[in-house]
């Protein structure tokens, strides 16, 4: 037996393969991004060539000059009108905006160009976030198009998202425009976590991993669906209105409880047994609630996701509040770069989370808008959040690694002869209980005496007698590596296992042997003659002899 060599895997090449890794997929992203581009110079944004009017449900009005409005409550009716302008014509054009949780229907003059979401209302279902893509006719240039929506929710929406008119056969990549890298990175993020949840899971029910990873990837697959889902991306990927409509609030409600399952699970930056259990009991609790609002969604006709998303935010700033503190006030067990990497990109990637869920609320409730927040707290929040935590579960499957190699090499060193390098008698008596184990019955057992060992240590010292085990063993493992079994049964005794071979093979092995014994005394390696006595048992499936009873021979 050989001690396998494997490396000790270190921090520093961990970090490496991962940021590395991470610079390749972006790299190789960015070049399909370049590929998917489109050419802005047919794309117009309408933004600001729409006049909005807003008939409130108790009967006042309102007219704003530009594509923003107070927030519009259930009943709420907004008109927009789009105005087209000859010379910014483009040939077989579409209108796209997205609204949210509307009843929307276009017009040019008194016909009905698309609508979506009169059905769905009726049959007491959510609505959602819903992308219009409206052929335009060619007569429509130099006039206008209307759009009408009626408010389903309160605080439905304040604004129809960045209305652009372009070619209708590139609408389908309208989510793609200036963000196509962007794009790109997030699905990658979202097939690459969602085949390691399948693994993880795999792996944890044979029991290869711990659960840790399962949380990881889950939150990290919903976290990228509901970035996709908000920036209207998933239009990109299906054609299923219902399913890109409301996977942003299923990924949204579903997300919170496998992130604190995952805190639960980081027991290297906390040491304190309560604070875990808060996690595990909030997590717990985080996926009652989503189980509640998904059927109160499907089930219901007044309790939607979006009317139950300001307590999913409630908890969502508690849970992240409580974890902000806890970090940075609880003392890590151990002290480390990886601990210290771990733990402050949690802490700048929730607080970035936490200023955008207040943006989001001030931006939703209000007339305060923070355009620039919007983006850059948004991504910001998520790619620190992600790479964080790639990066601390990096370092625990490395650390894990390394633990599991320094016992397969100590557990290899108890069955390791140290002057020889090959088995010793407990490794023998290992591989023998294998042999009754499997139910190997057809083996031969061979056993080695080397020849005037106590004359070589009497005469020329213990170091020469050391050097002819060495000589021995080392002819062994060479003839025997590969197709059978060596070790040292202790002194100048050794033994050798083949099974499952014939009479010619064994013997093929053994002349191997002689061989290398003969080579040894042609080149006069030792002042004195080598050679070794062997026996042989042969025990067969007619005729079996048990592995003990065969070494008591």
């Amino acid at each position: 037996m050989r001690i396998r060599q494997e490396k000790i895997i270190s921090y520093k090449k961990a970090v490496i393969v991962v940021a590395v890794s991470f610079l390749f997929l972006v790299a190789a992203l960015c070049l399909i991004a370049d590929r998917l581009g489109i050419d802005d110079r047919e794309v117009h944004d309408m933004d600001d060539q729409i006049v909005c009017s807003v008939e409130r449900a108790d009967g006042t009005y309102g007219n704003y000059p530009s594509n923003t409005f107070p927030p519009l409550m259930k009943g709420d009716k907004v008109t927009a009108v789009v105005n087209l302008k000859r010379e910014e014509h483009v040939n077989n054009a579409a209108l796209c905006f997205s609204a949210y949780n509307a009843v929307t229907k276009v017009y040019y003059k008194d016909t009905l160009l698309a609508e979506y979401g009169a059905d769905i209302t009726a049959a007491g279902h959510e609505i959602g976030h819903v992308l219009f893509r409206v052929a335009i006719p060619e007569e429509a240039w130099g006039s206008s198009i209307r759009i009408e929506s009626t408010a389903e929710e309160n605080y439905a929406f304040s604004g129809y998202t960045v209305a652009k008119v372009m070619p209708a056969v590139l609408s389908s990549q309208y989510a793609l425009l200036g963000r196509e890298g962007d794009f790109a990175i997030r699905f990658a993020v979202l097939i690459v976590f969602l085949c390691l949840m399948i693994y993880f899971t795999v792996a944890c029910i044979f029991g290869m991993c711990d659960k840790q990873g399962i949380f990881l990837s889950v939150f990290c697959c919903v976290l990228s669906l509901w970035s996709l889902g908000y920036d209207s991306m998933l239009y990109v990927i299906s054609g299923n209105t219902d399913f890109c409509a409301n996977a942003e609030y299923f990924a949204l409600f579903a997300a919170p409880a496998p992130f604190c399952f995952y805190m639960s699970e980081i027991q290297d930056i906390y040491n304190s047994k309560v604070l875990r259990r808060i996690f595990e009991i909030t997590g717990m609790v985080l996926t009652g609630f989503f189980i509640i609002a998904t059927m109160l969604n499907q089930f219901t006709k007044n309790y939607h996701y979006s009317r139950l998303l300001p307590v999913l935010h409630l908890i969502l700033c508690l849970t992240i509040l409580t974890a902000i503190i806890c970090l940075i006030t609880v003392r890590s067990k151990r002290r480390s770069v990886q601990i210290i990497v771990i733990k402050y990109g949690l802490l700048f990637s929730m607080t970035a989370m936490f200023i955008e869920l207040a943006r989001f609320n001030i931006d939703k409730y209000s007339l305060i808008k923070f355009n620039v927040a919007n983006r850059m707290f948004s991504s910001l929040g998520i790619l620190l959040f992600i790479m964080s935590l790639l990066l601390g579960y990096a370092f625990k499957i490395t650390e894990n690694s390394n633990i599991r190699i320094e016992r397969e090499q100590l557990r290899e060193i108890a069955y390791m002869d140290s002057l020889t390098g090959i088995s010793n008698r407990t490794g023998c008596y290992r591989y023998l209980s294998e042999l009754k184990e499997k139910g190997i019955y057809k083996y031969t057992l061979l056993f080695f005496d080397v020849n005037e060992l106590k004359h070589a240590n009497d005469r020329y010292g213990h170091e020469m007698g050391d050097r002819l085990i060495m000589c021995i063993a080392n002819a062994l493992h060479c003839a025997y590596d590969g197709f059978g079994f060596c070790g040292r049964w202790g002194g100048d005794e050794f033994i050798a296992c083949v099974a499952g071979k014939n009479s010619e093979e064994i013997s093929t092995i053994i002349d191997k042997f002689n061989t290398d014994i003969k080579r040894v005394n042609t080149d006069h390696s030792f002042p004195f003659t080598v050679s070794v006595s062997y026996g042989q048992i042969n025990s067969t499936d007619t005729d079996p002899v048990q592995p003990y009873e065969a070494v008591k021979l």
